[in-house]
Formats: C-alpha cells, structure tokens, sequence
C-alpha cells in the first residue's frame, strides 16, 4: 500500500486527482486517435489536442494544459 493510501484512510480523505494529457502530431495527415484513446485510458479529466509543425514555437493547447496544472 502507498504511502498516499494509508494517509487518506488514516484520515477519511478524499481526494480527488487531476490528470491531465496532452497529444500533438505535426502534421496534418497524421493521427491524434492513438495517443487520445492511450489518455483516455489513463483516466485523463481532461485532454489537450494540437495538430502543428514541430517548428512552431507557439503551442497554444501545451500552454493551456500547463496553465491548467497551475
């Protein structure tokens, strides 16, 4: 048993976790469906998606997903 496990029982804690994914491919003919159906299986609450160039330094939905960990 966790350490984490032993401390909610101790305690009658919940607590609730917060996965999030996050999937990109760089191209457009690429698919997302593998990585996606591998966070969902995880038990991710929610997923972060992008389809761009590696070469773009912009990544808007990484920058959602990390301002969402915050």
């Amino acid at each position: 048993m966790y350490l984490i496990d032993k401390i909610k029982i101790e305690f009658n804690l919940e607590v609730h976790e917060l996965k999030i994914g996050y999937a990109r491919v760089s191209t457009s003919d690429q698919s997302l469906d593998m990585q996606l159906h591998a966070l969902e299986q995880f038990g991710c609450n929610e997923i972060f998606k992008e389809k761009q160039s590696g070469v773009k330094d912009d990544r808007i939905e990484l920058s959602l997903a990390l301002r969402t960990l915050r």
